[in-house]
């Protein structure tokens, strides 16, 4: 979806291009990755549509890393995802894998640090309204959360758990002051069935033990908004819990889609915002360079709550279009960051993808 200036005052043009082929295919090159379990990466992926006449769509994308050589860091990711519309209904299901090595060294010893994260989620969506101009929606889906992580092989209990979780939320797009804005608002709930753990069955938990049943409220909105060759795009994320949560469930920032200009180093908490702003030019149907600002804080509960973490940091880079490929490269630099936070260099983003 792209939107451009129209001729007539304070309008906009809104182009959609479909991908009417059946079966496509793709791999991507990113840095993305963290340091410690492997910094490159290579992602394969598949993309299937209305292959079996139900309109339905199917995605595959297997992720592992490119450095072969570092034995002693590894990360992996697989993940299903199947949508299936019925009417104003839409079913999804999804299924996501990962793993990760890691080698702590403490005392001239290493010790080897594992985990394995297994995700299933469950959604069913409803069109409530929809016209040229707007579209609203209303979801709910399940996701249940299977964690579990290791030193040389002996199972951590606190950091190992099984969470059900239940999100119900509402979508908005429309055109809003001749640009795009889309909206997310939604609640979630801790849920004690589907084999999650039950926090009062667990003799060890105090006050400042995370909650497996919990509520949590999150707001995700974007605008984009073109000025003759030029667009402006916003992002906003933020959560709020009373509770405190597990570390899967927080809101992080720190990263390159969240407060860029960092790497390896982010902070997280049970509450917080990250705010992305971005001014791009598009006056060349190949390059795309761009120019950013991104703001974040971030609070806990019960621990350090008096302690407020900020983060700021500004971007430029460009994105580059050519047939099949695509492909971006940014360079960020923190601005505010915590004292903790070591590095205050600039930092480099490069993701490349090719669709067959």
């Amino acid at each position: 979806m792209d939107i451009k200036a129209s001729d007539k005052d304070n309008y906009s043009n809104i182009y959609i291009k479909r991908d009417n082929k059946p079966i496509s295919l793709g791999i991507n090159y990113n840095d993305l990755g963290q340091y410690d379990t492997s910094r490159h990466r290579l992602r394969y992926f598949l993309n299937t549509h209305n292959i079996f006449g139900l309109n339905e769509s199917l995605d595959f994308s297997y992720q592992n890393k490119l450095q072969r050589q570092y034995k002693e860091r590894d990360t992996k990711n697989f993940s299903l995802g199947i949508s299936v519309p019925f009417k104003y209904w839409t079913f999804s299901y999804n299924y996501d894998s990962s793993e990760y090595l890691r080698t702590i060294n403490i005392y001239n010893r290493k010790y080897r640090a594992t985990g394995k994260t297994k995700n299933q989620t469950f959604g069913l969506r409803k069109m409530l309204h929809r016209n040229e101009n707007h579209k609203i929606d209303i979801g709910a889906r399940i996701t249940l959360k299977d964690s579990k992580n290791y030193i040389d092989d002996v199972r951590l209990v606190s950091s190992s758990r099984n969470l059900s979780v239940l999100t119900v939320d509402t979508t908005y797009t429309g055109r809003i002051l001749s640009g795009l804005l889309s909206t997310n608002m939604g609640v979630s709930f801790g849920l004690k069935r589907f084999g999650a753990n039950k926090d009062n069955q667990e003799w060890y938990r105090n006050e400042y033990t995370p909650k497996a049943q919990f509520r949590r409220y999150n707001i995700n909105i974007s605008w984009y908004k073109p000025i003759d060759k030029f667009y402006y795009k916003a992002n906003i994320g933020g959560q709020y819990s009373k509770d405190i949560l597990y570390s899967q469930e927080k809101i992080g920032i720190g990263d390159d889609t969240t407060v860029r200009g960092f790497k390896d180093e982010s902070t997280q908490g049970d509450k917080g915002f990250y705010i992305r702003n971005e001014i791009g030019y598009r006056g060349n149907q190949f390059l795309e360079p761009y120019i950013a600002y991104d703001y974040g804080r971030i609070f806990n509960n019960k621990v350090n709550e008096d302690k407020v973490e900020t983060l700021q940091g500004v971007a430029i880079g460009i994105k580059a279009y050519f047939k099949g490929f695509e492909g971006s490269f940014t360079l960020a630099k923190p601005i505010d960051k915590p004292r903790y936070f070591r590095n205050n260099k600039a930092v480099a983003y490069t993701t490349v993808t090719y669709r067959f």
